[in-house]
């Protein structure tokens, strides 16, 4: 028998003569990150979503992901796009309508938040929708300036398409797990309300198409108030989201200061502007 031959047949019987935990050791050690539920380990594939937070897990402890950052430039940029636009011409007319814009973006990232904080998974299905999420955003930032000149179809449409993602991951969501369709169903029919809302104020000019909004936001705080009632209830991981509306509200409140400033040096102070 070749020399090679015997070495190898040598090393395998030793190995096999070994304990299990002797063989471990000649094996590279693996130093694991913070401890992940099973359902959401790394995955490549189009995975089904997990609840996150089952099980005793929305006590972990748990920061806000890479993806989840990216996705919050996103929404900080849109309210750049605001808060440049406001600072061309500063006044409480363009104070008023930079509210106005303000308020649906804001509540955008708030639901997409709290879905990520039940579902985020890394596998390629969940990784896909909120790169879709960021790019239809980005549409949205680029409408802004438009939009707060009157010219709001293309904020709408990219609005509408954002609500149109959401709604279909809910229900993906709701189809996988059954835990979450008492609260899912009815996120499912008021948004969908709002939503269409959002669509028919496309029919409408002027004041009108506000109004249409403010519709439509009040039907999404009224659906949102199902996460209330007990058996529709879902844990949250209270951690996880502070640490992500933290670093939004500074992110945000950091470009809004920053626009500010600049319009306050390029022009005459004035009770207005002050406001």
């Amino acid at each position: 028998m070749p020399a090679t031959d015997v070495h190898s047949a040598t090393l395998a019987t030793t190995l096999g003569s070994r304990p299990v935990t002797q063989r471990s050791q000649l094996r590279p050690v693996a130093h694991p990150g913070p401890p992940m539920h099973p359902e959401h380990r790394h995955a490549v594939h189009l995975g089904q979503p997990a609840l996150r937070t089952a099980d005793g897990h929305h006590r972990d402890e748990r920061r806000a992901s890479w993806l989840e950052l990216f996705f919050d430039l996103a929404f900080v940029g849109a309210v750049g796009q605001l808060a440049g636009a406001f600072q061309s011409h500063p006044g409480l007319g363009a104070l008023a309508r930079f509210a106005l814009l303000f308020t649906p973006i804001w509540w955008l990232w708030v639901q997409l938040t709290f879905y990520a904080d039940r579902h985020e998974t890394e596998d390629a299905a969940h990784r896909i929708s909120i790169l879709v999420a960021i790019l239809l955003c980005v549409a949205l930032a680029a409408s802004v300036p438009s939009a707060l000149a009157g010219h709001t179809a293309g904020f709408v449409t990219a609005f509408a398409c954002l609500r149109g993602l959401q709604l279909l991951l809910y229900a993906r969501a709701r189809h996988h797990l059954p835990a979450t369709r008492p609260l899912y169903s009815c996120y499912l029919i008021w948004f969908s309300a709002g939503g269409g809302l959002w669509l028919a104020s496309l029919t409408v000019s002027g004041s009108a198409r506000y109004a249409f909004w403010g519709a439509a936001l009040l039907t999404d705080a009224a659906g949102s108030l199902a996460m209330l009632a007990s058996r529709r209830r879902l844990p949250l991981n209270s951690g996880h989201l502070a640490d992500r509306f933290q670093l939004f509200v500074l992110i945000v409140l950091g470009e809004s200061m920053a626009r500010l400033i600049s319009a306050a040096a390029a022009r005459p102070w004035s009770l207005p502007l002050a406001i």
